[in-house]
């Protein structure tokens, strides 16, 4: 959510939506977004047909961002081949940038879905890595930054592995 403030009331505008979202309520959202020069990010699924799509696109700016799973985010596992198939699905309606989440936990997904994809998000992997470097008492230590930077490195390298794949 974006918290901004026009005539005195705070007003929200959301930068990512769902399929299942009111198209009433998209336009009146993409007009304050436009008006206050931010972009519109869309998600798109691997339920989303072509005809959803188009939808989808309409009015998205900065970014598409693809869900790369069904259900609770940190869940379960993307299937790389399909968000490869998806990511090129989607590149070719749009020109903008695709990034992909949801379910990005290992350098081996990062690296896989980053050969098609323009960007790569984790979430849930870095909560569950800060979580797991709390103290007994729940408390943020040394153990808590190295979890969290031993899994960003190990991400990153995947990244990276991808670049390498890229310009062979």
């Amino acid at each position: 959510m974006f918290t901004a403030s026009t005539n005195s009331s705070p007003t929200q505008t959301q930068l990512a939506w769902t399929d299942s979202l009111s198209w009433i309520c998209h336009r009146k959202r993409t007009r304050s977004s436009a008006f206050l020069r931010l972009n519109f990010i869309r998600l798109a699924t691997p339920t989303t047909d072509d005809n959803r799509l188009a939808a989808v696109l309409t009015n998205t700016s900065g970014f598409v961002y693809y869900v790369s799973i069904t259900g609770i985010t940190g869940a379960a596992a993307p299937d790389t081949g399909k968000v490869t198939a998806a990511v090129a699905r989607i590149k070719r309606h749009t020109k903008l940038p695709v990034a992909v989440g949801f379910g990005v936990r290992t350098a081996e997904h990062a690296r896989a879905i980053a050969v098609g994809a323009d960007g790569v998000v984790v979430g849930s992997a870095l909560v569950d890595a800060l979580r797991q470097g709390l103290d007994k008492n729940g408390n943020a230590d040394s153990g808590t930054v190295k979890a969290v930077t031993n899994l960003v490195s190990t991400l990153a390298e995947g990244l990276r592995s991808a670049r390498r794949v890229a310009a062979e």
